[in-house]
């Protein structure tokens, strides 16, 4: 049970990025500064990180092939382009329907897996459409419903649902013998670079991140890089990746009440339902698997 709450918090973490980037917003902070930092302070704390565990271990430093890096800069490409994407849908809509639009990652990986390696989707994961795509209308809230939410955060926020299925996918396969941290560190870093290459950190020389911004990337980057890696790097290999990936959608309802009582977006009661709906589409497909005997592990979420 130690496990499962270290991942729990991990998960739970994850939750809160969504309303202290409202708050950085708030304070007149950009989508550059925000990310940037961050992406470069997520960096740095991995780095430090790595850096403690190896001093700790007896064995020689790990250190992945140069194809291996390369993969791992790329996965970290795509987790960077993410955050740029999510991030940006908060700047036109609620930190509610960000989040709602972000966990459409399920069944669009589904579909990208069917289409990209023509293989049929198991039936536990059609099963999970159902709830899935039900608890998203409901949850979407009554700006959706009347069509009065703003069009570009809807397609930023769709378009975090793509780009995470798709790090989760390379995740999954890319370099999994390296160390997780070690592995994390090298993400951290391909991040940090697409996000400084396509939102110059002009931040970083013009006062606002020794002004106050510093403090929203200290924030970011422990609640978004270093909790929840080292949670997982820590509790996934004692409770297994297919209780992690049920734990790991703890993000979603933690996401939506952060925005109710903390930024004091309305949330009705048709709206929680949908979230409960979606729990139970993300968890179906692994308790359908445990069912069925020889099943092999679903993979663990990462981001």
């Amino acid at each position: 049970m130690r496990y499962v709450w270290i991942v729990l918090a991990g998960a739970a973490s994850y939750g809160l990025l969504s309303t202290f980037t409202k708050l950085a917003y708030s304070q007149g902070y950009g989508l550059g500064g925000v990310v940037g930092s961050q992406t470069l302070l997520g960096f740095i704390g991995m780095t430090i990180v790595a850096a403690g565990l190896r001093a700790r271990r007896s064995s020689p430093r790990q250190r992945p092939s140069r194809r291996q890096a390369m993969r791992l800069l790329l996965t970290g490409f795509v987790t960077g382009l993410t955050g740029i994407v999510y991030y940006g849908a908060l700047q036109y809509i609620e930190a509610s329907l960000a989040i709602i639009l972000l966990f459409q990652f399920t069944w669009i990986g589904v579909l990208g897996e069917a289409l990209i390696r023509r293989r049929k989707p198991e039936k536990g994961q059609l099963w999970a459409l159902l709830p899935l795509l039900a608890g998203t209308v409901l949850a979407a809230g009554p700006d959706v419903w009347r069509g009065e939410a703003a069009w570009q955060g809807i397609v930023l926020g769709l378009a975090s649902a793509c780009t995470y299925s798709g790090f989760i996918a390379a995740s999954g396969t890319v370099a999994p013998g390296v160390h997780p941290v070690t592995r994390s560190v090298w993400i951290a870093a391909g991040a940090a670079l697409i996000t400084m290459a396509l939102l110059p950190p002009k931040h970083l020389f013009d006062g606002q991140f020794t002004g106050g911004l510093w403090q929203w990337g200290v924030l970011l980057a422990a609640f978004g890089v270093l909790l929840p890696v080292t949670a997982f790097a820590v509790g996934v290999p004692h409770i297994g990746p297919g209780l992690a990936s049920i734990l790991g959608a703890v993000e979603l309802p933690v996401a939506v009440a952060m925005s109710y009582a903390v930024l004091g977006e309305p949330v009705s009661l048709p709206q929680w339902f949908g979230v409960l709906l979606i729990l139970g589409g993300v968890a179906l497909p692994e308790l359908l698997r445990r069912r069925a005997p020889d099943a092999p592990p679903s993979p663990a979420p990462s981001r």
